[in-house]
Order: C-alpha cells, then structure tokens, then sequence
C-alpha cells in the first residue's frame, strides 16, 4: 500500500503516523476482501513489513529536468556534478547518465 507523506519524511513523528495509518489501511482492505471477494472469506494477514519503506524522500529542486531523450541520447551539460552509470540486462544507454544540480 502507498501513502503521500504531505510534509518531511525526515520528521519522526510524521513517518509514525503514517506508519500507523498504512496498518489501518492494510486491516481495512483485508475486511473488504473478505467481505467481498469470494473466496476470501478467511483470509487474514500474516506479516507486514517491519517498518515504513520511504522511496523519494529528498529530492532534488533542478532548473531543467532531464528529459526521456536527454538520457537515450546520453546528453551531457556544462554543469555537470557527477556521473551515475548502470547496467541491466533489459536496458543499455549509450553512455552514463549526467545528474546535474542548481548552484
């Protein structure tokens, strides 16, 4: 299940209610499918996650987002901070993706 954090998810107190939330929410759709879905009658949840996974707390305000063709193109910029670099098996860039901050 996801939540939208409204503010900071470096706030303790924050991150504690929204953890506390999520497990409602979590409760609330085991009773709907049970509720609802044949099949489901007795079905319960056995384990949750230990704790809160927080994905894309802090990001970075940029003059320019790059673009899908920036990346494909490997496009490099005279503003350059450093260069992250991957590689997968579905997916191969040219060169290395420029990340670049404002001043």
């Amino acid at each position: 299940m996801n939540i939208k954090l409204p503010v900071s998810p470096t706030d303790r107190d924050t991150v504690a209610k929204a953890e506390l939330e999520l497990r409602k929410r979590m409760k609330k759709g085991a009773e709907l499918f049970r509720e609802h879905i044949p099949g489901f009658e007795k079905a319960f949840i056995t384990r949750t996650a230990p704790s809160l996974v927080i994905r894309r707390g802090r990001l970075v305000t940029c003059d320019y987002d790059i673009t899908h063709e920036d990346v494909i193109n490997a496009v490099h910029f005279d503003d350059d901070v450093f260069v992250y670099g991957f590689r997968t098996g579905h997916f191969a860039l040219k060169e290395s993706i420029i990340c670049t901050f404002p001043e």
